[in-house]
C-alpha cells in the first residue's frame, strides 16, 4: 500500500496520474483505490483534516481460496469423559449445568461454549416491543411465535484419535424451535495455536425468514482491545454497508455499543476477513473468517437488548458475547417504509461457514506498517482514473492492497 502526491500547480478540467501499484503485480491480494476528499480552502465548518467525503473502489479481488474441506469422516467415539484434549487445546463438553469452554495450554479462550444462533435483538423495522402494535406489526412476532429466542438445543459429541489427518471432534446439534428444529454440524480440528470450526446448518422449511444463521460465544472481558479487516468504523449490514469503509480498524469492546433509545441489535461489521481480541498483555485472539458474513463483539448481550425496553434497563455482563455469521437479515426500512428486500433475507436450506481461531501470545504479536503521504489538488468529483475539476477540493488518494490475512495499513 501508499499514498502518492499529484502536482496540481495549474488548473484543468481533467487530472490523469497512473497508479505506481499494478494489480498484476499483487495476484493473491485485495486491492482498493481510496480517494479522500478534503476542502481546498479550510472553513470553520471543514477544517483542514476533515474528510468531506471518500470513494473506495475496488480494483482487484482475491479470490476465496477457504478450502470447505473438513477432515474426511472416520469411525467416531462418542464423548464419555467431561473433556476432548487437541494438542494443546482442551475443550470442556457442555452439560445442563455448565457452557462449556475452550481453553489452550491453561488460558481460558472461550467462557462459553460456541454455539449455533439464529436469533437478533429485534430492531425497530423489525417490529416494535410494547404498546398495542407489539401485537400486529413486523416479522418479530413470527420469530417469537417459532420459539427462535428460546430454542431447546440437543448436542451430540463425537471424537476420533490417532488418525492420520490428526484428531477432530464432531458436535451434532438440533435446535428444536415451536414449530420445527434446525440442526447443525459442527467440525473442529487443531493445527499447532490454530483451532478450526466447519460448521453446516440445515434450516427447516417452516422458517422461511431467518434474523440470522450463524455462531455465538462468549469470552472473557479482559480481552477488551479490538483490531478488525473489514467495513467499519461504525456498524454495517448486508443492505447498509457502503457507507462504511474495508480497511483496517482499531478500537474497544466497549466502543461497539450504539445506545439506540430502544435497545435492539447493533455493532455488527461486514466483509470482515479477520478481527482479533487483545488484553493488556498483548495476547491476542485472531478470528479468521473470511468464509463468514460478518462479526460483532459486545459487552452487552442479546438476550438484554431483546428484553430491555429502555436504555437505563441494560447491564454491562462479565463476558463478552461474539457472534460470527454465515449469513444475516437485511434491517430494511419497515418501521417508516417497505421491509427488507427480498436479496437481504434468510430462506431456508442448508449454510455453510468455516471459521479458525489463531492464538497469539503477547511476543508473537507485533504491529507493521507503512504510509506514503499523497496529495491531489482537484476540483471536484472522481471517476476511474480521472479526477474532474468543478469545486475547490483538496483529495487525498490511497491505494491499499490487502492480504487476507494481514493487512499493511
Amino acid at each position: 500500500s501508499g499514498e502518492w502526491e499529484f502536482d496540481n500547480s495549474h488548473e484543468a478540467n481533467v487530472i490523469e496520474k497512473s497508479i505506481p501499484t499494478a494489480t498484476g503485480s499483487t495476484p493473491q491480494k485485495d486491492l482498493y483505490l481510496n480517494l479522500f476528499w478534503h476542502h481546498k480552502k479550510p472553513a470553520k465548518w471543514s477544517p483542514s483534516k476533515h474528510i468531506v467525503a471518500w470513494d473506495q473502489i475496488n480494483l482487484q479481488k482475491k479470490l476465496n481460496s477457504t478450502k470447505l474441506n473438513p477432515p474426511k469422516v472416520q469411525t467416531l467415539k462418542r464423548v464419555v469423559a467431561g473433556h476432548v484434549q487437541f494438542q494443546d487445546f482442551i475443550i470442556s463438553v457442555p452439560t445442563f449445568n455448565h457452557q462449556g469452554s475452550i481453553t489452550y495450554k491453561g488460558m481460558e479462550l472461550f467462557t462459553q461454549f460456541p454455539e449455533g444462533c439464529f436469533w437478533r435483538p429485534p430492531t425497530d423495522n423489525d417490529g416494535v416491543k410494547q404498546g398495542w402494535m407489539s401485537k400486529v406489526s413486523g416479522v418479530r412476532r413470527k420469530w417469537i411465535q417459532e420459539g427462535l429466542n428460546k430454542l431447546d438445543i440437543k448436542r451430540d459429541f463425537a471424537y476420533t484419535e490417532s488418525l492420520t489427518e490428526g484428531d477432530y471432534h464432531q458436535i451434532k446439534s438440533e435446535y428444536q424451535g415451536t414449530n420445527a428444529k434446525a440442526t447443525h454440524i459442527s467440525v473442529i480440528w487443531a493445527e499447532g495455536n490454530l483451532i478450526n470450526f466447519y460448521e453446516t446448518f440445515h434450516i427447516p422449511y417452516e422458517w422461511d425468514d431467518l434474523p440470522r444463521v450463524g455462531m455465538r460465544f462468549e469470552i472473557s472481558t479482559e480481552f477488551s482491545d479490538l483490531e478488525w479487516l473489514g467495513r467499519g468504523p461504525l456498524e454495517s449490514y448486508p443492505d447498509r454497508c457502503n457507507s462504511q469503509l474495508i480497511s483496517r480498524w482499531k478500537s474497544t469492546v466497549d466502543n461497539q455499543y450504539h445506545p439506540y433509545v430502544v435497545p435492539q441489535e447493533n455493532g455488527a461489521h461486514q466483509d470482515t476477513q479477520w478481527f482479533s481480541l487483545i488484553n493488556n498483555q498483548g495476547d491476542q485472539l485472531k478470528f479468521n473468517i473470511a468464509n463468514a458474513s460478518s462479526f460483532s463483539a459486545s459487552s452487552m448481550h442479546d438476550i438484554d437488548l431483546s428484553e430491555s425496553l429502555t436504555i437505563s434497563q441494560l447491564e454491562t455482563k462479565p463476558t463478552t458475547e461474539v457472534h460470527v455469521d454465515a449469513a444475516f437479515r437485511g434491517l430494511g426500512t419497515w418501521a417508516c417504509g417497505p421491509d427488507t428486500l427480498e436479496e437481504f433475507r434468510l430462506r431456508s436450506g442448508t449454510y455453510e461457514m468455516v471459521w479458525s481461531l489463531e492464538v497469539l501470545p503477547a511476543k508473537h504479536y507485533t504491529s507493521r506498517g507503512t504510509r506514503h503521504s499523497l496529495i491531489l489538488l482537484a476540483f471536484a468529483n472522481s471517476s476511474t482514473g480521472s479526477v474532474t475539476h468543478r469545486d475547490p477540493f483538496l483529495v487525498t488518494v490511497n491505494a491499499s492492497s490487502m492480504p487476507l490475512r494481514n493487512f499493511i495499513a
